[in-house]
């Protein structure tokens, strides 16, 4: 099975704003940081965007790759992982914008397109 570079990439930029946000969040997980809301997600929403117009991957596995990218995050600045399996419905409910976004992007490009 071929791994797709875009679902890596999607992945990579997921786990990366996240470790960032936690490190400045003093090492906290980084949902407790009101920069998660205000600056992370916009920037995970916008790399599943990015992902869409650059790509034909399907909106679905940008979203699952997103939220996985997340989780290892999450798994790698846990003070524990007795929550873990609430952790991951949450990044799988918040994944559903990156879909969305993903979704949008394809779409206004086709109807743009010449």
């Amino acid at each position: 099975m071929k791994i797709n570079p875009i679902l890596v990439a999607v992945f990579i930029a997921s786990l990366v704003v996240w470790a960032l946000v936690s490190a400045s969040a003093g090492g906290r997980e980084a949902w407790d940081s009101g920069a998660y809301w205000s600056v992370g997600l916009p920037a995970v929403y916008l790399a599943g965007g990015l992902a869409a117009y650059v790509s034909r991957v399907n909106a679905w596995r940008i979203g699952l790759w997103s939220g996985l990218g997340q989780f290892a995050g999450l798994l790698l600045t846990a003070s524990g992982l007795s929550l873990w399996p609430l952790g991951m419905m949450l990044l799988a409910v918040l994944s559903l914008p990156v879909v969305a976004a993903a979704a949008l992007t394809r779409l206004l490009k086709a109807r743009f397109s010449t």
